[in-house]
């Protein structure tokens, strides 16, 4: 491929996709974001597919992820295999543009140190995410003390339900409880109405991590993250010790 202005606009495209898939994979966040992240997601993998195309590439991979993301027919699934999916397609992204990296032409030596910086980063960044996360998992789930709390409301949201991987809209209790005079509050997808009592399980040094007593989502996710997340952190830091271990002489 001899036009570079197309490399160049992958590349624009690949980082506005990752970095809102990053932020997909790291929390929760409103409709409205899932929606553009499907509209985002589904134009880069298209164009993505038409570049591999016409370099002489597979645009499998991301011919299967625009379809799986496009907004105009939905596919609906889990939140649990909506990570999944975006951590494929974040890491699908990050060596797509490992192999375009050739087309920009620059220096051997530069691109080889450039290559192995990028790597690095990557799998460290991933690895401290999955620690941090691993730490607030941890603390919300061991709990320490219970304590009786009162669900203030419920609202209702169109996305996945966590427990049933059902679509459609999802009923989440707003409930609230206080520790030392100090009050604090949490969410749930149990089946709890306003005004009901809920027990609840915090961290007694941190009252923030906490969950409604028996809810096993925090757990759950993670160790779908953790799974996919370290295998793939493991990948990109052994990449970078490999490139530098290696140089070009």
């Amino acid at each position: 491929m001899n036009d570079k202005r197309a490399v160049r606009s992958l590349y624009i495209v690949w980082t506005v996709a990752g970095v809102m898939l990053g932020f997909a994979i790291a929390g929760r966040h409103t409709y409205a974001f899932y929606i553009a992240l499907r509209w985002v997601c589904f134009t880069t993998f298209v164009y993505s597919a038409l570049v591999c195309f016409r370099c002489g590439l597979a645009p499998f991979f991301f011919g299967a992820l625009a379809v799986l993301f496009n907004p105009l027919v939905q596919f609906h699934f889990s939140r649990a295999t909506w990570q999944v999916l975006d951590i494929i397609s974040l890491a699908l992204i990050i060596l797509s543009g490992n192999t375009f990296w050739k087309e920009l032409k620059l220096p051997d030596n530069l691109t080889q140190s450039l290559k192995a910086l990028g790597w690095l980063s990557v799998g460290v960044a991933v690895a401290a995410f999955l620690v941090v996360r691993g730490a607030h998992v941890f603390q919300v789930m061991r709990g320490g003390a219970t304590v009786s709390g009162r669900v203030l409301e419920t609202f209702q949201e169109e996305r996945e339900n966590d427990t049933t991987g059902a679509y459609g809209i999802v009923t989440i209790a707003v409930y609230e409880f206080s520790v030392r005079g100090n009050r604090f509050t949490g969410r749930t997808e149990e089946d709890y109405q306003a005004g009901d009592s809920i027990e609840i399980e915090y961290n007694p040094r941190n009252p923030t991590q906490n969950r409604a007593k028996g809810d096993s989502e925090p757990i759950s996710n993670y160790f779908i993250l953790l799974i996919f997340g370290g295998a793939f952190s493991y990948y990109a830091v052994s990449r970078a010790i490999q490139l530098r271990n290696n140089p070009i002489s």
